[in-house]
């Protein structure tokens, strides 16, 4: 459970969660960057840098280092990485050339446009990353509030979401 949620759960004002999109981790280079095929590649000589989102600061960041540590390449990459406030800065510094690729969620490359995507990461190497809705308990128009998590996950709100590279929840 994410910090800002365990703290409203924490205080009971966190009404039951419900699972609305989930995303998942990407490794992105500029279009002339290096050839990379696999994650291992990361950390071959033709890679300079990697970027992630400073893992202390971000959950991006922290999905990035827990993948890089089940996949065994987190101290090998650890030389050449560079830490980014958060996923948008990590992508910044790629689109800049002041690194050669970077691991970021599929929603924040795809908003991007001008990076190559490389869909290298297994999903099995991180936990599920999944955005709940959470009511805040004490509200008076809980109707309000009911009819608007039905319609977030209605069809159009689910291919709206897609659209923005969202995947359905697990």
């Amino acid at each position: 459970m994410e910090a800002p949620i365990r703290l409203l759960a924490e205080g009971g004002l966190a009404g039951t969660s419900r699972p609305l999109v989930s995303n998942e981790l990407v490794a992105v280079t500029r279009m002339e960057g290096p050839p990379i095929e696999s994650m291992e590649d990361l950390a071959s000589a033709a890679v300079r840098r990697v970027a992630i989102a400073d893992p202390e600061l971000a959950p991006a960041g922290a999905y990035a280092r827990e993948s890089l540590v089940n996949l065994r390449l987190w101290d090998r990459l650890l030389p050449k990485l560079v830490f980014g406030a958060d996923v948008r800065v990590a992508l910044a510094y790629v689109e800049a050339g002041n690194v050669d690729a970077a691991l970021v969620y599929r929603t924040d490359a795809i908003a991007s446009g001008d990076l190559r995507l490389l869909d290298l990461v297994p999903s099995d190497s991180y936990e599920t990353i999944v955005y709940p809705a959470v009511p805040i308990r004490g509200s008076d128009r809980d109707d309000i509030v009911e009819r608007l998590f039905d319609h977030l996950q209605s069809a159009p709100a689910r291919e709206l979401f897609a659209r923005q590279g969202f995947l359905p929840p697990p």
